[in-house]
């Protein structure tokens, strides 16, 4: 198991705003417990970055991490062992979880000891496979949402269209995620493309619309 790395909270800040500005990040979420400053959880590459600031004058007797893919069964991924936080100064760490669980919501809580759990802090992992995308669910009856690689926030393009090569919808983005109504479209298969203004940059796929 993997140990926290300890950080100062203004390298902390720092870290984030850089990852922000380079579109690292596909997500974030903040959660609060009374011992801390902020508790982040962001994904990139596959992995899971947790960072977790303790308040100055709070101390704790070691830090667990623990994931879990339903929200009842967690099990334990890593651990501080020894008095955590500081009298005098708030104090930083950060976990890296390489390994989460692929199209699934993972789930994560700290126990901060003596102190008990943090909230439940969530973040859906999506594995784009060779293809660089995925669509869930397909088939389809109401919405459906392409996860697609796009760590540098490039604009993307995507077209959907029918049978007879017209266009019926036309999106545009900088994030890694397009949200698709289809519940008015009629029931049948349906073409998409995403581009980018790139060479190499074009993907395309099929969505199946269910009959109502």
């Amino acid at each position: 198991m993997k140990k926290f790395t300890l950080i100062s909270p203004s390298n902390f800040y720092v870290k984030l705003l850089l990852l922000f500005h380079f579109g690292v990040f596909s997500s974030i979420i903040f959660a609060q417990h009374p011992l801390l400053d902020r508790l982040s959880l962001s994904e990139y590459g596959g992995k899971v970055y947790i960072s977790c600031i303790i308040k100055s004058g709070s101390t704790c007797n070691g830090i667990a991490i623990f994931r879990s893919v339903d929200g009842i069964d967690f099990q334990p991924i890593g651990k501080i062992i020894g008095v955590c936080g500081d009298i005098n100064t708030p104090v930083g760490y950060d976990f890296v979880d390489e390994n989460p669980i692929v199209n699934k919501i993972n789930q994560y809580k700290l126990e901060l000891g003596g102190y008990g759990f943090t909230d439940i802090i969530s973040i859906n992992i999506i594995d784009n496979g060779e293809f660089g995308f995925q669509v869930r669910p397909n088939p389809v009856s109401q919405k459906a949402t392409i996860f697609f690689n796009n760590d540098q926030s490039e604009e993307t393009i995507l077209n959907l269209y029918n049978l007879s090569g017209e266009i019926i919808l036309n999106q545009k983005t900088k994030n890694n995620v397009f949200e698709l109504e289809v519940s008015k479209l009629p029931a049948g298969l349906y073409f998409f493309e995403l581009n980018q203004n790139k060479a190499y940059f074009k993907k395309s796929g099929r969505i199946m619309v269910l009959p109502k």
